[in-house]
């Protein structure tokens, strides 16, 4: 096939209906018609001629419209102070609670469950001490990242801590008493809490 025959092909597939353009919308219209008209203002204050006056008028009160409708709108949006929102009821599991649920999973020789239960003690006595936030829907790697902040020194047993749970409960690593009582050293050295 020659370079002629190749650029008459593309032509004949490019002149097909599905490669047509589309008629622009009608709000692709309403703007182009706006933005022309907006020119034709624009060029007459500009052009010095005998519409530049009746031009600068109206870009004037076009400027005046926008600072009037801004400020008075200014002064209708009020910010609410914050409401408080309390709830009552929630209970929430204390460390000890959570330590004791996990013994009971160890006796059972659910070891998985009971390192899940040791680390949400771990980080409930973090909790207390005021070093990691009680926020629903923390992630480890946010706990981890805000303790290497504000502890820094119990950091690297906490990201070990949380590396063990992790591999138990997210990757589905094996676990038995071996890998629970290396998370209950870490927990200790963490804490200073007995795990």
């Amino acid at each position: 096939m020659t370079a002629e025959e190749t650029r008459q092909l593309a032509d004949e597939i490019l002149a097909r209906p599905e490669f047509a353009q589309p008629e622009p919308s009608l709000l692709e219209r309403a703007r182009s018609w706006f933005e022309d008209m907006i020119g034709r203002v624009l060029e007459a204050a500009f052009s010095g001629s005998a519409g530049s006056l009746l031009g600068w008028v109206v870009l004037l009160v076009a400027v005046a419209a926008i600072i009037w409708f801004a400020t008075r709108m200014g002064r209708t949006v009020h910010v609410d102070r914050p409401v408080g929102v309390r709830v009552e009821g929630i209970h929430r599991r204390t460390p000890a609670e959570w330590r004791a649920e996990a013994e009971d999973h160890e006796a059972a020789g659910a070891w998985k469950l009971a390192i899940r239960c040791r680390y949400r003690a771990l980080v409930g006595d973090l909790i207390a001490e005021r070093l990691l936030e009680d926020v629903p829907g923390r992630t480890t790697g946010e706990y981890r990242r805000d303790l290497a902040v504000r502890a820094p020194d119990r950091s690297p047993a906490f990201d070990e801590a949380t590396e063990l749970f992790e591999l138990a409960w997210y990757a589905d690593r094996a676990t038995g008493p071996d890998e629970n009582r290396r998370f209950r050293a870490l927990a200790a050295t963490t804490t200073g809490v007995a795990a």
